[in-house]
Parts: structure tokens; sequence; C-alpha cells
């Protein structure tokens, strides 16, 4: 069975029950046990521009030049940061065996701020929120939750929701599809519309995931990417006219890091960047001219950071390789600020 590292929609083996097959295909492959050290007892192979973080078991770490520092202590439960605009700090996913919530933090990981509550006494009544992604302007958040089916306890699918970033009440996006693992990975446009991940099952019971449109709450909206294509983890470039993915090759069956141009309403053809082991995670730079994304060295080695310097040249040359020793979590895009 070919792997998935972004299919793996939550870390937490006491949930696995709880979601479709197609968020969970590719969370066993991941648990690697490699020898691998801190990251904050590692450097950087080579100095990238502003602050990038990254996640390695439940810690939050801060790359600044060639140096790591951990913002959440060397134990805990953190996962998938994302970047607030505006200098805003961060947002952030706590979580524990029962649930998961949102918090927002400042950049050096002090002033946390719970934005979710779905810890409950009654433990079926918990709930779970991931890949959190502010609006351009930082008053939105997005992110993936789980619907819990009263009917089907086994059925929990995970839709988009949103709410304002300083408190209010949250707004569905999405109707996700059963038994799939639902909707993730959310990506908010400047025009107000949404880019997400959305998981199906075709007739052969086979799921698969497509780069979803949608300009509205509620709205039905429009796939981006083709069932064959099997494409997911979009990431919008600073101009908004880039999205990286993950697809997969159709003929060998390998993840493919690719880039396609977007008009806000269709893509481009994609241009194939980085061909197995398992890239995930594709993310920008803040300039917009290059691509860090995450994937082993070997074939089912630990995660590093590699970064793709000039996707957009004739020649962009291969992925140069940012880490080294380290095994971070796949699952968690690299946030940069």
């Amino acid at each position: 069975m070919r792997v998935r590292p972004l299919a793996a929609a939550v870390l937490l083996a006491a949930c696995m029950a709880a979601f479709g097959f197609g968020v969970w295909r590719g969370l066993g492959a991941l648990q690697t046990h490699f020898p691998k050290v801190r990251p904050d007892q590692s450097h950087a192979l080579i100095s990238l521009p502003g602050t990038i973080y990254v996640a390695q078991d439940g810690v939050l770490y801060a790359l600044r030049g060639q140096s790591f520092t951990a913002i959440t202590g060397v134990s805990g439960r953190w996962t998938q940061p994302t970047v607030v605009p505006g200098g805003g700090g961060l947002v952030a996913v706590s979580q524990t065996i029962n649930d998961s919530n949102l918090v927002r933090m400042a950049a050096n990981g002090s002033g946390r701020r719970l934005l979710t509550h779905n810890a409950n006494p009654v433990q079926a009544n918990n709930h779970w929120a991931y890949y959190p992604r502010l609006s351009p302007d930082g008053r939105t958040l997005f992110y993936a939750y789980d619907l819990h089916d009263p009917a089907a306890s086994y059925n929990v699918t995970f839709a988009i929701m949103s709410q304002p970033l300083g408190g209010g009440a949250p707004t569905q996006w999405t109707t996700p599809n059963p038994y799939t693992g639902g909707d993730v990975q959310p990506v908010p446009l400047p025009d107000g519309g949404l880019v997400y991940s959305k998981w199906s099952i075709d007739s052969a019971g086979h799921t698969y995931a497509q780069l979803w449109l949608q300009s509205g709450p509620g709205q039905a909206g429009t796939p981006l990417t083709t069932p064959a294509s099997d494409c997911q983890e979009p990431a919008l470039s600073p101009n908004g006219r880039l999205l990286a993915m993950i697809c997969v090759n159709a003929r060998s069956q390998q993840d493919t890091l690719a880039v396609a141009g977007f008009n806000d309403h269709v893509l481009g053809p994609r241009r194939v960047f980085a061909t197995g082991p398992m890239p995930a995670s594709p993310t920008w730079s803040r300039s917009g001219s290059g691509l860090l994304f995450l994937a082993p060295v070997g074939r089912l080695g630990p995660f590093q950071l590699w970064w793709l310097p000039h996707p957009l040249a004739r020649r962009p040359g291969p992925p140069v390789q940012v880490t080294t020793g380290l095994d971070l979590t796949a699952t968690s895009a690299v946030a940069w600020g």
C-alpha cells in the first residue's frame, strides 16, 4: 500500500477508530523509530530568511538562521503552527489523548489563549480541531473540526469551520463526504473564498483527495483537480496566483510535489518539482520565490526539511536539504514568519 503522509490528519492513535480510512491510511508508516536529536540540539545545513516554525515530538521550534529554539518547552503536545498575519504571533494545535484545541500565542510561545473549547467531561462529546489557517487580513480563523454522527459514532468526519480570531461563534463552511475523513487543510483566499482538500470514496471503495474551491459558507463548491490526480495539501503563494500541492503520479504511484497557476477559478497545468520519497506539507516563502517541504532522506526515513529555491525558473534545480538527523512531524506544515 502506498504511503500518504498528510493523509494522517491526527497523530493520536487512540482516535484511529474515529476517522475515515482515507485520512488514516498513511499513519502506520509515519511511526518511525530512528535515532534522532532535538532540533535545538542541531543546526540547519543552510540559512534561510525570516523565522521558520516546525514541530517534532509535540514541541514547536523556531528556526532563525541556522539555529533552532524550542518555544513550547522541551516536551508537550503541540503541532501544526500557523502565522497570524501582521506580526500577530502564532495559532497552533494543542492535543491531548481525548481532544485537541486551537491556541493563540506570541511568536516566542508566551501569552497563550485558548480559541476553541473541545474538552468535555463526557468523552464521547469531545471534539478535535486541526489545520488552523488565517484569512489574509488575519481576522478570521479557519480550521478542520470533527462532526459527530449520533446514529453512527464511528462516522466522524471533518468539516471546515471559520470563526473570528478575536472571538465569536463558528460557521460551518463545508459538508464532508461521510466515512472518508472529510474536509481538511483549508486555505483562505484573498477574495473571501476557500480552497481545501476534500476526501471521497469511488465506486470501487478507494479513497482519494481533490482540491476543492468554495466561494462561501454552505456553497456547493467545485473541484480544482480530478479524482485520478489524487491531490491534497494546497499551499497558496503570497501573490495568490500559484498553488503548490501534493499529488499522486498515476503510473508510479509515488507522491509528487507540484505547482500550478491559479486564477481564482481554475488551475493551470501542474509542474512537478519533486517525486518521492513522500514529499509533504509545502509552504511558500514570504517573497513567493521558493518552497519549503518535508520529506525523508531514505524511503522510510525520518522527515527532514527541504528547500526548493527557484521553482518558477526554467531549470529550477533539485531541492536542497535543510536539516539532518531530525524527525519532524510530517503532518505539521511548516509556518514561515
